[in-house]
This record gives structure tokens, sequence and C-alpha cells, in this order.
């Protein structure tokens, strides 16, 4: 079974592109309360938590009100070995015990990223980018009982949310911007007049679908919650018609000219599209793609063979 068949089932991948990708989100509920342990779990986390502790940077506080602690709160500046001997300064490493008690005060820990700490994530997203034909980041949500990290807001990627511990609900608004590019956020938050598109309960072992642009927001209930929700980034045709623009300018010097304050656009793009062609379309593609995959972590040992 791949990686994107045990997410998805029963819903099968051949399906999931024709009828739900990018259009509807997708709840499947499971009954294996441990569907996920290899992916992550509690005790991955704290491993997590060890192995980035001198990035503190890449996690976080939160609350749904809006408060964020700062780098200080759940950090300790750490001086080196005999400290009036030593050239180098003090470092801020991450607090476990403080992170652990402002979760428990009520507090949503985020880890940004948190692939780069986990090798079974690490291999997850990779494996799951393949499938996809996307990029793929992992971020890691612990949120107390009826706790609340974020507000609602809708992402400007897809997400897949695994649900790994405990349970959270997770209320869903039809989109206010269809499949929104990175410049159009939610800003101000959820308006009054937004739409209600579903209410989730996940569970452990569940995962939910959600494409970009639904506005959501989650709450734990009565007990603690971790899930990992991964940001599928596809090349979108904007990404290649971007690229397209790279791979056509590289050809016709014309394309490379300053544009005098009073030049026709209309010339611009009449010159664009006459030096067009099916190659640089495809190169262009190509391009963007192998862009876009030059930033997935490999799922492979780099020291086979050896």
């Amino acid at each position: 079974m791949t990686t994107a068949a045990r997410v998805l089932a029963p819903i099968s991948l051949a399906t999931f592109f024709a009828e739900i990708y990018e259009r509807e989100p997708l709840h499947a509920p499971r009954e294996g309360k441990h569907s996920f342990d290899d992916v992550f779990s509690m005790s991955e986390l704290e491993n997590v938590l060890i192995v980035g502790a001198r990035e503190p940077e890449r996690f976080a506080l939160v609350r749904a009100d809006g408060d964020e602690l700062s780098l200080e709160a759940f950090t300790v500046l750490v001086p080196p070995p005999r400290p009036r001997a030593a050239t180098r300064a003090a470092i801020r490493v991450l607090d476990a015990r403080a992170i652990a008690a402002r979760v428990k005060a009520g507090y949503t820990l985020v880890v940004k990223d948190a692939s780069g700490f986990s090798p079974s994530l690490s291999r997850f997203c990779a494996a799951l980018g393949a499938d996809f034909g996307c990029y793929v980041q992992a971020n890691v949500y612990l949120t107390p009982p009826g706790g609340q990290g974020l507000r609602a807001h809708h992402d400007t990627h897809d997400t897949l949310t695994l649900q790994i511990d405990g349970e959270k609900e997770w209320t869903v608004y039809d989109p206010m911007v269809e499949l929104p590019l990175e410049t159009q956020v939610l800003a101000g938050g959820l308006p009054a007049s937004a739409i209600m598109h579903a209410r989730v309960h996940l569970r452990a072992g569940d995962s939910l679908y959600l494409p970009r642009g639904f506005p959501h927001e989650a709450r734990g209930t009565r007990s603690r919650s971790l899930h990992v929700t991964f940001a599928l980034v596809p090349v979108r045709a904007i990404d290649v018609l971007e690229s397209l623009v790279r791979v056509v300018a590289a050809s016709d010097v014309e394309l490379r000219r300053a544009i005098l304050p009073d030049e026709p656009a209309g010339e611009i793009l009449a010159r664009f599209i006459s030096q067009c062609t099916p190659e640089h379309v495809e190169r262009a593609r190509d391009l963007a793609i192998a862009e876009m995959r030059s930033l997935q972590r490999t799922a492979e040992s780099v020291f086979e063979g050896l």
C-alpha cells in the first residue's frame, strides 16, 4: 500500500484526484487508534524537543486569542563551559519543562517544519510528496484539553492532517476565495457572513484533507490532542507560467531589455507570445517541477552502497 493510499483509505488515489482534490474536504475515519504511531507519537515529540533544542525559532506557543509567547518564555540561556575563559557566547535553547507548563496553561505547541527533527516524519513527507506529486512540509500541534491554538483562517496550500493522539473538533467553512494565492490571506479573521461547511470530529487514527481556501478552526476536547498537518504544495499553472517567462527570456534578448516609461505594454506581451513554443512550455514545466522537488528531503539513505 502506498503512503497516499494509506492516508486516504477507503478512497482510492484515482478517485481522490478525479472527484475531491482541490474541490472538497475529505474526512477518513478509522478504527485503529494507533494507525500512525510509526509516523509520529508523543515520545517522538519529546525527541523533537531534544533534537531541535538549539533552533527555538522553529517552535511556537500560541492561543486563538492571538497571544503568542516570546522565545524567552520557553527557552533558557546556556553559557559555554568555563564561561570566563571561553570566547563563545551563551546560546538560547528550549526548556522542555517550561513548554509543558505553558501547554498545561492553555497554549498550543507548534513545531514548524518538524520533519527536520524527525527521521520518521522526513521519510513520510518524502513518500507522500512522491505519491501526490508535490512538496510536503509537516507541522506538529500539541493542544491541551479544550484548547485552541489558532483562530479561524484559511491556508494558501492544501493540507492533510493526521490525528496522532487524542481528539479534536474541527469546524470547516465555505471558501471566501477559491484556491487562493499566497497573497490572498484571510485578513481580519472570519467574517460574520461565513457559512459552515462541515463539523468534523477527528479521533486518533483519522485523517482530514482540506483544499486551500477552506477556512477552518480546531478546538481540543476533553483530552489532549496531538496532530500533524502536512502542507501539500503542488506545481500550479501559475508556477509554470512564471518559469516560462524565464525560459523564453533566456533565448530572446528583446525580453531582457529595459522598459521605457511610455512603452506600450501590449508590444511586450505580443513579443513574448510570438517567442513561446511548445518546447519552451515543456522546459518551463520541467523546471518548475525540478525546483519544487529540490526542496524535499530524500527518503533514501545517502550512504547506501558505501
